[in-house]
């Protein structure tokens, strides 16, 4: 049941990210201009922040994954391993895997 209750809230709080006006401008930039780093961040959080287990199914070199996740918390100012700034680079990066084409960089 606790599982479900958390299903619940996360997807309501994508619909409500969704439906609001407002977007970490750096987080949305980066999400648009470099795909290559987005789908890092995808498998990244998906990975559950395991950066061997990111960089296995990338098929990349650990250092690269660190390089990359670096990279994003320098450009973005947001720190991955803080709860509420990690909630918000999963709504966006939620929403950039949802938009077509998002993997070939066109926007």
């Amino acid at each position: 049941m606790d599982e479900f209750e958390a299903e619940i809230l996360y997807r309501e709080a994508g619909r409500n990210f969704a439906t609001s006006p407002f977007r970490h401008r750096s987080l949305t930039a980066l999400l648009r201009g470099d795909p290559e780093l987005a789908e890092t961040l995808r498998a990244y959080f998906d990975a559950s922040f395991d950066v061997a287990e990111c960089a296995r199914r990338m098929n990349l070199h650990k250092n690269t994954v660190y390089y990359r996740v670096g990279k994003a918390t320098r450009v973005t100012g947001l720190d991955f391993g803080n709860p509420r700034d990690s909630l918000v680079a999963l709504l966006h990066i939620q929403e950039w895997a949802a938009t077509p084409n998002h993997a070939s960089g066109r926007k």
